[in-house]
């Protein structure tokens, strides 16, 4: 019997011990935030907005459009980044969450003054997923972005991740990749880019041509944080190759012999830096390789004959070749900063003589002399290898 009582008084014990749920946070009371955008008008006031998921209204929603959007956009200021999200808050009836948050936009005018102060709040905040995109809106701002309707998804800021990636890119690491190349030293930084442009094929009830945005290329960053130039869409993916982080891409180059061109779908890149330091002279051999199928022949060529295979390699590597080594050209001499990885390659060949070159490392990477060689090889060229429209006597054996 008195066995029995202590086990009772025990757990009466426990019924004032044991932690409760009070302070838990309901779903229905979070504001679930998967985009976000920060701007900064001519007087130095941050502008943030963010894009804020209606989960009722997701299923019904098609690509943000009509009534029944699967968001809603809510926007304020403030001195600083945390005060313009704090004042976003007083406007909002639910706490928001910033955990699923996978997107944020940043304004080029905000991007030219420098990020520094935006990545400071970025990186500290917890409720901030390291693996998350960041972008540069060329030409606009963040808060024009976040409030384009974009049709194929019910949350317009995560078609921003899909086009980037659908251009070659490595989704959801733009932030990482951010961070660590801006603490490395030799290394500049850079961000995907995306920008508003008309879209003629939709129009409102006015008539007026919507707006959409499309992915452009790259901003490039100084060691300020600040941008200092841009990479079109084929020098970005050029960089991407170098750095051996290129996914998928299309080629269509001409073969001028031949008055066509040929497009070709490659998804296997691989890439090889080799510094060598001779006296005071710096020079990189980058190798670049990958394997591709033929997606297009406009040209006379059969492909299914080797030595005409060998004259589409051998126009594609060459045409390559050139426009890589043109990209780098561009970012030495206009820009000086570097993007590709030449400094860590010479840190992990001459970990010694880098602790001297670090120091001047912009000059001395504007200063070297870089070639490339481009080794693609088509494994498949179709089911076919002349275009089938061709007379017999068009086709080139």
């Amino acid at each position: 019997m008195k066995c029995r009582q202590k086990i009772s008084l025990i757990l009466f014990l426990c019924i004032f011990v044991t932690t409760g749920c009070s302070d838990r946070t309901e779903l229905n009371d979070l504001a679930i935030v998967l985009g976000s955008g920060m701007d900064q008008n001519q007087d130095g006031v941050f502008v943030g907005s963010v894009q804020i998921a209606i989960p009722a209204n997701l299923g019904r929603s098609h690509g943000g459009g009509g009534k029944d959007k699967g968001y809603t956009l809510e926007t304020a200021t403030g001195k600083s980044i945390l005060d313009a999200l704090q004042n976003i808050q007083l406007k909002t009836s639910r706490k928001l969450f910033g955990s699923h948050r996978r997107v944020s936009f940043i304004g080029e005018h905000l991007a030219r003054n420098g990020i520094s102060k935006f990545l400071d709040e970025y990186s500290r905040n917890p409720d901030v997923r390291m693996r998350s995109d960041l972008f540069v809106v060329k030409g606009g701002t963040a808060r024009n972005v976040l409030g384009i309707p974009y049709k194929p998804e019910n949350i317009p800021a995560l078609a921003a991740l899909k086009i980037h990636q659908a251009a070659g890119g490595p989704a959801t690491s733009s932030l990482t990749e951010f961070l660590i190349a801006a603490s490395t030293e030799g290394s500049s930084p850079t961000l995907p880019v995306v920008e508003m442009v008309s879209s003629p094929s939709s129009k409102d009830n006015e008539g007026e041509e919507n707006k959409t945005f499309r992915f452009t290329g790259r901003a490039i960053f100084n060691n300020d944080l600040k941008i200092i130039g841009f990479l079109n869409t084929k020098e970005a993916l050029h960089r991407l190759w170098i750095l051996g982080k290129l996914k998928t891409y299309f080629f269509t180059e001409d073969v001028p012999e031949e008055n066509g061109n040929i497009s070709l779908y490659v998804i296997t890149f691989k890439s090889k830096i080799q510094p060598l330091i001779q006296g005071n002279k710096i020079k990189f051999d980058v190798s670049l390789t990958a394997k591709g199928t033929i997606q297009e022949n406009n040209t006379n060529l059969d492909l299914k004959q080797a030595n005409n295979l060998e004259v589409v390699e051998r126009v594609l590597n060459k045409n390559l070749q050139k426009q890589i080594l043109q990209t780098v050209t561009k970012v030495q001499k206009q820009y000086g900063t570097d993007i590709f990885g030449f400094g860590e390659a010479v840190h992990q060949k001459y970990p010694y003589k880098w602790k001297v070159l670090k120091k001047n490392w912009s000059n001395k990477f504007s200063e070297a002399d870089v070639s490339v060689k481009v080794n693609l090889i088509i494994k498949t060229v179709g089911s076919t290898g002349p275009s089938l429209h061709l007379k017999e006597s068009e086709i080139k054996k």
